[in-house]
């Protein structure tokens, strides 16, 4: 009984410990995924947006294409709302992002190329100019 006690502890500290080593590997890549997910979502909402206004027939699909991104992406956005008013993320929500990473990745990618297919204009505004901000500007010599 002691044994399986003792091993039943070790578990749960490996559990612990693996959850926290993939926390700090994910949290960058999972920042830079975040931001991308999130341009690309406001560039399908103006898409949307001026669908909408126009009465369009692709409403319907578009809005098909951005419940696919936030259900794709809905453990990173849960963790990043929690970040962002200060509260922890727990280890479950942690596991969560680390295992729908590649997918909410892969959607966005998705996402962001029917946005330059759609509208190229907004493709420059939402996503190009804001993955280099600075357009050059060296900030470091």
């Amino acid at each position: 009984m002691a044994d399986n006690a003792g091993n039943a502890r070790r578990i749960a500290a490996l559990a612990i410990v693996l959850g926290v080593l993939a926390g700090c590997a994910v949290s960058e890549r999972s920042e830079t995924v975040f931001m991308q997910q999130n341009r690309t979502a406001t560039a399908l909402a103006e898409i949307i947006m001026e669908a909408e206004a126009k009465s369009s027939h692709r409403v319907d699909r578009l809005y098909q294409v951005e419940n696919s991104l936030i259900e794709a992406c809905a453990p990173l956005n849960r963790a990043a709302g929690r970040k962002m008013i200060g509260k922890p993320v727990q280890l479950d929500v942690q596991l969560a992002v680390a295992g729908s990473l590649d997918r909410c990745e892969a959607e966005a990618a998705r996402v962001e190329r029917l946005v330059r297919r759609l509208s190229p204009d907004l493709a420059r505004l939402y996503i190009d100019q804001h993955k280099n901000p600075m357009n050059g500007v060296e900030l470091v010599r």
